[in-house]
């Protein structure tokens, strides 16, 4: 077995009978058709068509993954009380071609899969968890998701093998993130949108993503692979980006989000402590400097005057969560939900609520009767998974994290070419922003797991493909004649 891969035992080859299949097939759609409604026959017949293409062409479902995540939220399907959206099928579509292609072959089995290990541990964890929740919906509506996270990770290990399909993917993955933050910039300036994201005489972008603070996790997910291109030189879609770089950035300071600008700064600082070994005795001092002002703060050694602006400034100064103002709102809104989401883990330490219950056990637990309604989440993903998981899913949660980031860090020392190497370094750079921005807020919403799986995987195989110790991917058929013409020669210089 090659070094990383990761197999399991499957079914034997299956006996088809095709002609049968079809026949079926056939008799059922023209039920359909008969039966239904014309707009739900029409919606039923398409599915059915794009069910079929994705099961006889599984890549197409990572393109249309990238469009899903932002766009697919539009409409979503209501059923048994679960919203199920376009992303959710795309996945399933193509988890399904994946599970039938390994039965065929009589083997499951992916290269340099290091991350499933973890991600099989935290969706057990959130399992488990689930035993004690008020809501079996809401539990297994969240274990979806992440099985969504392990499946979308596969697929991108499993079906973009060439470099060609690589290009592609990283492509359309900077065309649907550019495309929203031209849409949040065209809310900010057209001022589109509810008058609550008005701050400061401007309105706050937030895209498809119904609030502001997603639309820029999501930002911030793709904005540091553009800057490393721009940091080694390297440019990840050619010519467009540091187009792409200003447009995202631009975005990203419309939506307002305090918490992604601040994962931001962190994920630069990582970028070039990593690249710029220089840039380390710099930012090594600012560090120490942050530190002193901090500790300087806390003993009352800085003047009041200078603290009390910097917590203006961030929002966090007289907070009172009891008796909010309209100035302090939204942090006090933010600080209330993280103390229920404490006061759940308190009572419940192990295994916590239920994994997707936060809702549902809010009433008990809310801190103030102004803050009756519920979020949904904790506004901090750490609290949210130690209130519905416990401490054992807070761990699985910190497992997966790390592994990502150890993972990462190897595939940036372990890249061949300069391209690879720009590529994991943006995807250390997202990594941060997930672990920083996660401390003000759930950034896993709207199906960005799938996001996170497409980043951690695409860094995979952009090192798996252009690394030293693989020189011998998947090619597709015009490599296939070349390396024919040329006497299997290096195809290094082919792309």
């Amino acid at each position: 077995m090659a070094v990383g891969a990761w197999a399991m035992p499957a079914a034997r080859q299956l006996g088809a009978r095709p002609r049968y299949g079809l026949i079926a097939t056939g008799l059922a759609l023209a039920l359909v058709a008969a039966l239904l409604p014309p707009v739900y026959a029409v919606a039923v017949l398409a599915a059915t068509a794009l069910g079929a293409a994705l099961l006889a062409r599984p890549v197409l479902a990572l393109y249309l993954l990238v469009f899903s995540v932002p766009y697919g939220a539009v409409n979503k399907l209501q059923t048994g009380g679960v919203n199920v959206t376009i992303t959710e099928f795309l996945a399933f579509c193509a988890g399904a071609a994946f599970l039938m292609q390994s039965a065929i072959r009589g083997r499951v089995r992916v290269r340099w899969a290091w991350w499933a290990a973890p991600l099989l541990l935290y969706i057990g964890v959130a399992i488990v968890s689930a035993s004690g929740a008020s809501s079996f919906t809401l539990s297994l509506k969240e274990v979806l998701k992440l099985g969504e996270l392990l499946v979308t990770y596969l697929l991108v290990l499993t079906y973009v093998d060439t470099p060609v399909k690589l290009h592609r993917l990283v492509t359309l993955l900077v065309l649907a993130v550019g495309s929203q933050a031209l849409y949040g910039l065209v809310q900010t300036f057209g001022h589109v949108g509810p008058s609550s994201f008005v701050r400061a005489g401007a309105l706050r972008a937030s895209g498809t993503f119904d609030q502001p603070n997603p639309f820029a996790g999501y930002i911030d997910f793709t904005l540091p692979l553009m800057i490393a291109g721009v940091i080694t030189g390297t440019p990840v879609v050619r010519w467009w980006t540091k187009p792409a770089v200003v447009i995202m950035a631009a975005a990203l300071l419309a939506s307002g989000s305090r918490g992604a600008y601040i994962a931001l700064i962190a994920a630069l600082a990582v970028m070039l402590i990593v690249y710029i070994p220089r840039a380390r005795a710099l930012l090594a001092v600012a560090g120490v400097a942050l530190f002193g002002l901090v500790a300087g703060a806390f003993f009352g050694l800085v003047p009041s005057s200078i603290t009390t602006v910097v917590l203006d400034l961030f929002g966090v100064s007289n907070i009172d969560v009891a008796n909010p103002t309209p100035q302090n709102w939204p942090t006090a809104e933010r600080l209330a939900h993280q103390l229920a989401g404490l006061r759940m883990f308190a009572d419940h330490p192990l295994l916590g609520v239920g994994i997707g219950n936060y809702p549902t056990a809010y009433a008990h637990y809310q801190v103030a009767p102004v803050w009756i309604y519920d979020l949904g989440h904790a506004h901090n993903y750490y609290i949210n998974i130690a209130a519905e998981a416990g401490i054992v899913g807070l761990i699985a949660f910190l497992v997966v994290l790390i592994a990502a980031f150890v993972i990462v860090a190897r595939l940036y020392r372990r890249a061949a070419t300069p391209w690879a190497r720009t590529v994991a370094l943006g995807a250390l750079g997202a990594l941060v922003t997930v672990a920083v921005h996660n401390n003000f807020d759930n950034i896993f919403v709207h199906e960005m797991e799938a996001q996170f799986a497409l980043i951690v995987g695409i860094a995979t195989v952009a090192c798996r493909l252009e690394t030293v110790d693989s020189r011998q991917p998947i090619v597709d058929s015009k490599q296939r004649v070349l390396r024919s013409a040329i006497g299997n020669r290096s195809l290094s210089t082919i792309d």
